[in-house]
């Protein structure tokens, strides 16, 4: 589910496993004729930025252990050089929930100043599957991860 909120957006996810999978979420797809700028933390958070400016990032806020950066070679139409900013998680065995934000940003001009942070991140509660997302700026939004989708935990077999 994403919750977007002007040049950000929140998604969140509901993974039902017998645990032990990795699960990866992907940011925006940056490319460029040359090899980008990329950083990944342990916050976790990772960022891909092209010489142009345009710059990807994700940051686990809930249920994500780590972050990391995918590259490519001629694998992107844009460019033959792409990086993609990714968050990775364990599943538990039952249900997990993770909650990731991501953005997406350029320079106002060549040579113009990007954004050296992200607005202050959102405050994302959650209780069960129930997911609550405030914005600093604005109001709140929710959504129930088990049942905003009429087929969602309909597993063929079970």
């Amino acid at each position: 589910m994403t919750l977007p909120h002007d040049d950000h957006e929140v998604r969140a996810h509901l993974v039902r496993s017998p645990g032990g999978y990795t699960v990866r979420e992907g940011g925006w797809a940056v490319a460029d004729d040359e090899p980008l700028t990329t950083t990944a933390s342990g916050g976790p958070s990772a960022t891909v930025t092209n010489r142009q400016g345009l710059t990807a990032r994700v940051i686990g806020l809930r249920g994500y252990d780590a972050a990391d950066v995918c590259t490519y070679k001629d694998a992107n139409a844009v460019g033959p050089c792409s990086a993609t900013p990714a968050l990775t998680a364990v599943a538990r065995a039952g249900e997990t929930v993770l909650v990731g934000l991501h953005a997406l940003a350029r320079a106002t001009a060549p040579g113009g100043d990007l954004p050296t942070r992200l607005p202050e991140a959102p405050v994302v509660t959650v209780s069960g599957t129930l997911v609550t997302v405030t914005w600093p700026d604005c109001g709140e939004q929710s959504v129930n991860l088990s049942t905003f989708c009429p087929w969602d935990g309909q597993i063929p077999g079970e």
